[in-house]
């Protein structure tokens, strides 16, 4: 599940400091609603704390203001575009591409996993109609974006990964909101529509280094989850550029796009593992798994897939088949490469010097109702990274087994807290 939680951006990321003064921008930006504050909305920097806190302290006070209750179901074509009234929205795009050509002749071809992201928070109720004023520079939204690129290859696994981050007031042009863009900065995403509804429909993005355009041939599947609406793609193509060493590559392969929008989110004690898989033969296996992090209490799964064949006609929303029984599991389901003693996990730091909690080095999806019994394995040694969701491992899979096929993979360990995740041991096929 998508989980809109900016009031949590990492404390420990890089800040912008003011040159002139040597001190962070928006110091004290908790008070900002009431007395203002010295920051310098041009100079709020990568996810900020003092804008971190500023949300914290506004978030309860938006969410008093609308956006409780369970949201209505999407209508197509309209939701494919963008919420701005909502008071949260959140976009992620995930795409596993593939050099078109060499960028030179003796050049290896080789593998691209995309992530990004984008997250805006209504920092002001709609009930309230001024807004919230740092130095004469008033705002209501909140926006946050982030992006984490791994470059390897498939023979070896070998991968090297670049995660940025941005946080950014919604004023001045430094972030922007709309029904059919978001923006900080130079990062953007926007609705791509030649006017036929879901199938003729899409999503751009883009930075200074990277352009990819994800398009569409159905409409999405959609659920609630709380106060969100959370909508999931099926399997699209994707193609554009990224750029490379330097170098301007063109790429192309799959890809996937998942939103949500609607009222406030609650806490993290209950965390998700999410899996989606495109399985030759059977369609996109999408899978959710939650759990707390503690460790304590059941886990669940919930699963579905949608064949090939399955896509909606016209404007009708996608219905994932449900897979009823489906297990997760950690490992291979028989003590390999769960981290229970055959050294193929690594262990987690939990700061208490206990050492507890793994990031397994594969995993084992079964649903015997579709006759599927696959072992997912990383496609490329990624590390854990740390964003607005805590830390977690999240890259392309492999699917061996009763199917063959290639996905992505979000795990959030248990037992650890998020600064102090460790990277799984990244078994490669």
């Amino acid at each position: 599940m998508l989980v809109l939680t900016l009031a949590a951006c990492d404390p420990d990321a890089p800040s912008a400091v003011d040159a002139a003064t040597g001190e962070r921008p928006g110091a004290g930006a908790g008070a900002a609603a009431g007395a203002g504050a010295s920051a310098r909305p041009a100079n709020t920097g990568d996810a900020e704390p003092s804008l971190a806190s500023l949300v914290t302290a506004l978030a309860d006070r938006s969410a008093s203001g609308g956006g409780a209750g369970t949201p209505a179901s999407p209508a197509w074509p309209a939701d494919l575009a963008f919420h701005p009234d909502a008071l949260a929205e959140s976009i992620e795009l995930v795409a596993v591409l593939d050099d078109i050509a060499p960028a030179r002749r003796d050049a290896r071809r080789t593998t691209h996993v995309v992530v990004r992201r984008f997250d805006r928070l209504r920092v002001r109720a709609p009930s309230d109609a001024r807004d919230i004023d740092v130095e004469g520079f008033g705002f209501r939204d909140v926006v946050r974006t982030s992006v984490a690129v791994t470059t390897g290859e498939r023979d070896t696994g070998s991968a090297s990964t670049e995660h940025r981050h941005r946080v950014e007031r919604a004023t001045l042009g430094l972030a922007d909101a709309s029904a059919q863009r978001l923006q900080v900065r130079d990062a953007w995403v926007e609705r791509a529509d030649s006017g036929g509804g879901c199938g003729t429909s899409g999503h751009r993005s883009g930075d200074g280094r990277a352009e990819l355009d994800f398009l569409q041939d159905a409409c999405p599947s959609a659920t609630s989850a709380g106060p969100l609406v959370v909508t999931s793609s099926g399997t699209l193509d994707v193609s554009g550029t990224l750029e490379v060493d330097g170098e301007r590559r063109q790429v192309g392969g799959l890809g996937w796009v998942r939103r949500a929008w609607g009222g406030l989110p609650g806490g993290g004690a209950v965390v998700f593992d999410r899996l989606l898989v495109e399985l030759d033969g059977a369609g996109l296996v999408e899978v959710s798994r939650s759990k707390r992090r503690s460790g304590r209490g059941p886990r669940i799964t919930s699963a579905g897939v949608r064949p090939p064949e399955s896509g909606a006609a016209g404007d009708a929303p996608a219905v994932p088949d449900a897979l009823d029984g489906a297990e997760w599991l950690d490992g291979t389901g028989d003590g390999t490469g769960d981290g229970t003693g055959d050294g193929a996990g690594v262990g987690v730091d939990t700061g208490d010097g206990s050492g507890d909690g793994e990031v397994p080095d594969r995993w084992r999806l079964r649903a015997q109702s579709a006759g599927i019994d696959i072992v997912l394995e990383p496609l490329l040694d990624v590390p854990v990274i740390g964003d607005a969701v805590g830390r977690a491992w999240r890259g392309a899979v492999i699917a061996r087994g009763s199917h063959a096929g290639i996905g992505f993979l979000e795990y959030l360990p248990i037992d650890a807290e998020p600064a102090a995740v460790a990277p799984p041991a990244g078994s490669r096929p």
